[in-house]
């Protein structure tokens, strides 16, 4: 119960919340105010869990449940809300969308919440855990003055250069090989995996990166790298940039040179996070910056492992 609660909480705050708005401007404004601060969230959600937890399916049911807010000045307010769950590994507690926020106003904003999740098919007392809302895919578009896109593909050279490096390289850092720019799965007929597209379809195009628990940095019990990587964990390090711009790494790494200090201080100081995982979360990113500050590393860590889409 407590492994799937998580998926809850995901799946409400993906469109379930926001849809109850009547308009786009009412939206953009819902959006606004949830993620004006970083302060975490405290709410309860009440719900049939137990029948929610009972559906196993990919495609599970919406139920009725309501959502209380509590408030500055110690009121509360209640929302009607529907509830399912999520069947992909894709909600496992991690810092990384916060990380890319302080790259980049191209990102998910993301808010962290403590939530109390009450049963109301059975008399148990209520369950408190972490989870984070995510940002609408429309509304993240939007609020950089572009549409999200839905294409079957995306080659390397329409991406605006610096934007996708930037991207890549994120991804280095958070040690993630589970995704795809370009292409999505087999089964999907849009793009990307793992990447929201936004932009234009005349131009110019940016690459969106979400979900981020089969990464090195979160390195949940279950996150395995592709056989084809010839990696043994997702722990080690694997740079799938393209080879288009030769020198576009020396432009993008200062960047995160930056913003260095921030990037260690929303694991070192994030609520909720235990030490061990802080530690952890540390020595990753000690790895990292120890490869970016090398030249010599960057050579034989990034520009040699380039994925082959053109010229180096």
């Amino acid at each position: 119960m407590t492994r799937t609660i998580p998926l809850v909480l995901m799946a409400l705050v993906n469109g379930t919340a926001l849809a109850a708005q009547d308009t786009d401007s009412a939206k953009t404004g819902a959006n606004q105010v949830l993620f004006e601060s970083e302060d975490p969230l405290t709410l309860t959600i009440e719900a049939p869990l137990e029948t929610i937890f009972k559906e196993r399916e990919q495609e599970s049911s919406y139920h009725p449940g309501a959502m209380i807010l509590e408030n500055a000045d110690g009121s509360r307010s209640s929302l009607d809300i529907e509830v399912k769950t999520r069947g992909k590994f894709r909600l496992n507690r991690r810092n990384c969308g916060r990380t890319y926020n302080l790259l980049t106003d191209m990102s998910f904003r993301v808010r962290l919440a403590r939530i109390n999740y009450v049963d109301t098919d059975e008399d148990r007392d209520p369950i408190t855990k972490y989870a984070f809302f995510i940002e609408d895919d429309e509304l993240m578009a939007a609020r950089n003055g572009w549409d999200l896109l839905q294409v079957p593909v995306v080659p390397p050279v329409a991406y605006k250069q610096d934007q996708l490096n930037l991207a890549e390289v994120f991804q280095f850092l958070a040690g993630n090989t589970d995704w795809d720019a370009f292409k999505g799965p087999p089964d999907e007929i849009d793009c990307c995996h793992n990447v929201k597209v936004i932009g234009n379809p005349q131009g110019p195009v940016f690459p969106v990166p979400y979900d981020f628990d089969w990464t090195g940095m979160v390195s949940a019990r279950y996150a395995k790298p592709d056989p084809s990587l010839s990696i043994r964990t997702v722990r080690q390090r694997l740079y799938r940039g393209v080879c288009l711009v030769r020198d576009q790494l020396s432009s993008t790494i200062p960047a995160f040179e930056q913003q260095k200090e921030a990037i260690y201080g929303l694991y070192q100081n994030q609520e909720g996070l235990e030490e061990k995982q802080i530690e952890r979360s540390v020595d990753y990113l000690d790895d990292f910056y120890e490869i970016v500050g090398d030249p010599k590393k960057v050579e034989r860590n990034m520009y040699d492992r380039c994925r082959g889409f053109g010229t180096s």
